[in-house]
Parts: C-alpha cells; sequence; structure tokens
C-alpha cells in the first residue's frame, strides 16, 4: 500500500506543479499553452512553460514522439518512474483508480 500511497502522492504533486504552466501565456503552434515537465537524476522535478518557438524546437527533435497513451510518473526515494496507463486486474484503469484514491492523512 505504502508504493499505491507513493504512486497517488507523486501523481497529485506532477499535478500540482504543472497547473501554473498550464496557466501560463504560452502557445504552442495549435494554440495551446505548453509546458516541459523535467524528472532529473537526483529526483528534482521541474515545471518550465514553453512558448511557440521552444515547443516547435522539441517537436521537431527525431527523439521527440507524442504518448499515445495516458502516462503515470512517480517518485520514490528520489527515483523518478513512469508507467503507462493500463487496465488493472479489478477492471479499472490505473489513472482512474489514482484519481479515486483517498489517501490516509500523512500519506500512510
Amino acid at each position: 500500500m505504502k508504493l499505491f500511497s507513493a504512486i497517488a502522492l507523486a501523481f497529485a504533486g506532477s499535478a500540482a506543479l504543472a497547473a501554473p504552466a498550464f496557466a501560463a501565456d504560452s502557445p504552442a503552434p495549435g494554440g495551446q499553452p505548453s509546458s516541459i515537465i523535467v524528472h532529473m537524476p537526483n529526483g528534482k522535478t521541474a515545471v518550465i512553460p514553453a512558448d511557440s518557438k521552444m515547443a516547435q524546437h522539441l517537436m521537431a527533435d527525431p527523439e521527440s514522439k507524442p504518448l499515445k497513451e495516458g502516462i503515470i510518473v512517480y517518485v520514490v526515494n528520489g527515483k523518478s518512474f513512469f508507467v503507462f496507463d493500463h487496465k488493472m486486474s479489478n477492471g479499472k484503469m490505473m489513472s482512474q483508480a489514482l484519481m479515486d484514491y483517498d489517501a490516509p492523512e500523512g500519506g500512510g
């Protein structure tokens, strides 16, 4: 259960970090605000607003690929991990289970 709590906490933290960047006035191609979420090897996470020029540059990079599935990023003990959203054995999508999860106070 601790892993599930860590995942839920990281998911909520990433969403909270990303919120100000999504509100930034920095539209990418198509007019939508863009941001870059960077997970560094030391566990630090940064959200950087991306203007149109930066977004176009990153999308033109041959290593850049759009995600076709949902993705969940979580940080445990200073390491960043990701998992693609998938249906769990109980029939629920992992993303929905995380959003529905009511963590006990103190993150236990």
